[in-house]
């Protein structure tokens, strides 16, 4: 009976994903987009540049107050289909079934698989998630990438293997694109998991921390430092500073800013 129920549990989560998707879709027809993504989604649609940057004028003279990770989805969709309320808010529903997906992976690894349908219901059935399946904001996709990383920080914790636990660190640096020092607020979490629970020698854990970090930094970093390399008059003004800066735009606006 326990094999039968097994055996049944992926098709059931399957299930859920695909119900909640075509349910967050109905909504979308109804949903709105964001007066200030929108536009900018639009923008970033009509070249690299703009894409790259996060331009939120044609023009591409100023730029998003954030890292324009959550829109590039978004930006590619509006590129290939052409702009309309299903090219923007279609990622997003994407997005929130493919979280649905990846909560079930991660608890069935970390419990049992009927464990992992409950999560998926619970998260799939949340009105909160799919509010914000029906509007273009970051927080789907902020989802999405934690979810991501739970998945690959149980798979490192269960086999204690380095490139599991650099793969969480890369989904941190995607959470970053998202949402910035949100995205780095689940490292403790990793941290402190790894250090108890993996299955190798302390120093081997502490080293495998030390890497993949190091890799999430650079990762997590990459746009900071483009837009700081490039010459002001090439690329966007960093929206929300003062002083044409991506470190003042994530650590100051977005950073200590909204933190505090």
């Amino acid at each position: 009976m326990k094999e039968r129920i097994d055996r049944s549990c992926p098709w059931l989560a399957g299930l859920i994903a695909l119900a909640a998707g075509v349910f967050y879709l109905v909504g979308a027809a109804e949903g709105s987009i964001h007066g200030y993504y929108s536009p900018a989604a639009v923008a970033m649609s009509q070249n690299l540049h703009n894409f790259l940057y996060g331009a939120v004028d044609t023009a591409g003279w100023s730029g998003l107050d954030k890292i324009p990770g959550s829109l590039w989805p978004q930006a590619a969709s509006v590129a290939i289909f052409g702009y309309s309320s299903w090219s923007i808010l279609v990622p997003e529903v994407l997005a929130s079934v493919a979280t649905i997906v990846l909560i079930y992976l991660a608890v069935a690894r970390w419990l049992n698989r009927p464990a992992g349908v409950v999560a998926a219901a619970m998260y799939a059935t949340t009105p909160l998630v799919a509010a914000c399946a029906q509007v273009n904001v970051p927080e789907s996709w902020l989802a999405l990438t934690f979810a991501l990383t739970a998945y690959l920080a149980v798979r490192a914790v269960q086999s204690g293997r380095l490139w599991w636990l650099v793969g969480a660190g890369l989904a941190i640096a995607a959470a970053f694109q998202v949402k910035m020092l949100q995205g780095w607020t689940i490292w403790p979490a990793v941290i402190i998991a790894y250090l108890i629970a993996a299955p190798v020698t302390f120093w081997a854990r502490v080293w495998h921390l030390l890497v993949a970090g190091v890799v999430s930094l650079v990762a997590s970093l990459w746009w900071v430092l483009l837009v700081t390399f490039t010459p002001a008059s090439d690329r966007p003004w960093v929206g929300g500073t003062d002083y044409n800066s991506p470190w003042e735009m994530v650590f100051g606006y977005n950073g200590l800013g909204r933190f505090g």
